[in-house]
């Protein structure tokens, strides 16, 4: 399992893995982050994929430190908000879909990437997540 590092998110401490190589049936990797508790335990995990990039959705974190939530915008793109995800205990994995952010591959329109249905990538990406420790649907 790779290491994680610790960020400060207005005064919540957030654990994050970074650039895990997701492996799609084909051979090509997605690459995801991982947001969860600083406690070492099994959590439920939420998945976010969107053609923008995994950066983009974490823009929130990055952020000056902000009253949460903001009165005006919290930084939350499609994934949401990483730090409520967290705070209510499971863990948030936000990957870049085929061909866009780290990914491996190529990404054409809105449907297939590359020859490949983003159903298929989104599908083995889940399976992926729901195989990692700490049994089904749970991230350690």
């Amino acid at each position: 399992m790779a290491e994680f590092e610790t960020l400060d998110a207005g005064g919540e401490s957030i654990a994050v893995r970074k650039n895990l190589k997701v492996p799609m049936r084909d051979g090509v990797n997605l690459i995801a982050d991982v947001y969860h508790g600083t406690e070492d335990k099994p959590r439920p995990a939420l998945v976010a994929l969107s053609p923008y990039g995994k950066e983009l959705q974490a823009m929130a974190l990055t952020m000056p430190a902000q009253r949460r939530p903001s009165p005006m915008w919290d930084g939350c793109i499609e994934a949401g908000d990483i730090a409520r995800v967290v705070q209510e205990d499971y863990a948030h994995v936000i990957g870049d879909l085929r061909g866009t952010g780290h990914a491996e591959g190529e990404h054409i329109g809105n449907y297939n990437a590359g020859g490949v249905s983003l159903g298929q990538d989104a599908y083995d990406f889940i399976e992926w997540v729901a195989e990692q420790p700490g049994a089904t649907a749970t991230w350690a």
